[in-house]
């Protein structure tokens, strides 16, 4: 069923996309948070000494706080892909599937076994260039955890789950309520 311009449907199509918004910046500012309280400003590439009232001696979020950055980052970025996209439980599949195997992926990389062969392939031509620039030290100093390939897996399955939940509220909606009012969208004005 098409849906017109400031119908029921499209209104409820908006609603959901603004409900994955808020969620996904109000994770992400956690996330932040994360970074900003719990962790050495020297080993956080966006976040400036100056920022950070970190001093070593306390970690807020406690053994949390080394796996929740990775869970954090795949739920975001599965609802922010989620909203540029069709709204059906294939594209969340294939999103979330795809933020797990590239989150999973950074993750392997920086096994011990694997990131000095990484590190050979990355040309001297990134260095200076704001974001690249990081690259080599992404894989010289992280440190691989089996906790946050499971941190991952985590997140993907709880932004599919949310992603699930957002649509099924959606659609129910949507259904009765464009049902009701079907007639008056049959002949736009």
């Amino acid at each position: 069923m098409k849906e017109y311009p400031g119908s029921e449907g499209e209104i409820l199509l908006n609603q959901r996309r603004r409900l994955l918004i808020v969620m996904a910046a109000l994770v992400f500012l956690f996330g932040v948070s994360i970074y900003l309280l719990d962790r050495n400003p020297a080993s956080v590439y966006f976040i400036p000494a100056f920022l950070s009232p970190h001093t070593g001696q306390t970690h807020l979020f406690g053994a949390l706080g080394y796996q929740l950055p990775t869970f954090i980052h795949v739920y975001v970025f599965i609802l922010i892909t989620a909203l540029v996209t069709r709204q059906s439980v294939y594209s969340f599949a294939i999103i979330t599937l795809s933020w797990l195997l590239i989150d999973s992926a950074l993750e392997l990389a920086q096994h011990a076994d694997v990131s000095p062969l990484l590190l050979s392939y990355i040309p001297a031509w990134v260095q200076g260039i704001p974001v690249l620039e990081n690259i080599p030290a992404y894989f010289r100093s992280g440190t691989f955890d089996v906790l946050d390939i499971y941190s991952i897996i985590s997140g993907a399955l709880a932004a599919f789950i949310s992603l699930l939940i957002s649509k099924s509220w959606g659609v129910k909606s949507c259904y009765i309520k464009t049902e009701l009012s079907e007639k008056s969208f049959a002949q736009p004005h």
